[in-house]
């Protein structure tokens, strides 16, 4: 899958919203399942094993063999009421871009791309991406 569809991903995203100006996608909502359901099949296209962790939080990985070593990438799925479309979506979509166009080559690193909810509106939700910068530092 390469070139990936940068743009067109984004406006996908940004349809999963209520209705009203801007996107408005929260947390645990019809709207954040309807773009995980969406998502997942991306990442899975680029080449990630993917999981949803009882957090809520969609995670693809490429594992290497070659090294301990993980780059994490992502950003948070949810936006605040009437955001914009690259709110959150696009360090999410540019990193499964990013990993779409190597997945041809062989990685030293494993890659792990996350999608989070935003820590501010659910802290406690945001834990487990907090912890996982602590468990491989």
């Amino acid at each position: 899958m390469n070139d990936a569809p940068l743009a067109e991903w984004l406006e996908t995203a940004a349809s999963f919203s209520l209705p009203g100006s801007g996107v408005s996608r929260f947390f645990l909502t019809a709207e954040h399942r309807q773009l995980l359901d969406y998502l997942r099949p991306l990442m899975t296209a680029c080449g990630l094993k993917t999981h949803l962790d009882h957090s809520g939080n969609l995670v693809g990985r490429r594992v290497s063999h070659a090294s301990d070593k993980v780059l994490y990438i992502g950003s948070h799925q949810d936006t605040v009421p009437n955001g914009g479309s690259f709110d959150g979506m696009l360090g999410i979509l540019l990193a499964l871009a990013a990993v779409c166009e190597l997945q041809d080559f062989i990685l030293r690193d494993s890659i792990t791309v996350f999608m989070r909810p935003a820590r501010h509106e659910h802290p406690l939700s945001a834990l487990s991406s907090t912890t996982i910068k602590f468990l491989h530092c």
